[in-house]
């Protein structure tokens, strides 16, 4: 009867060590996978900062070249030398 009561308490433990390795490996791949959804997300994010980015200074860039153009073309109507 004690062998039995040994035998037991051990398939017990081991059954207890093999669940908690299994349920380690999936969490750990469940980890994995957030973390690439999320490097996803950032990147899609940083690609559309940069865009934004972009059109922010092309935006800027067009503005000062109409207003150095105008305050050219009003030097040249005026005959100012500067």
């Amino acid at each position: 009867m004690t062998t039995f009561i040994v035998v037991l308490v051990l398939l017990l433990i081991v059954g207890g060590v093999v669940g908690g390795w299994i349920l380690h490996q999936y969490w750990h791949e469940e980890r994995e996978r957030e973390l690439g959804a999320r490097e996803a997300v950032l990147e899609e994010r940083w690609q559309a900062l940069e865009q934004s980015q972009r059109i922010h200074l092309a935006f800027w860039r067009a503005r000062n070249l109409m207003r150095d153009e105008a305050i050219k073309a009003r030097r040249d109507m005026h005959g100012d030398a500067t």
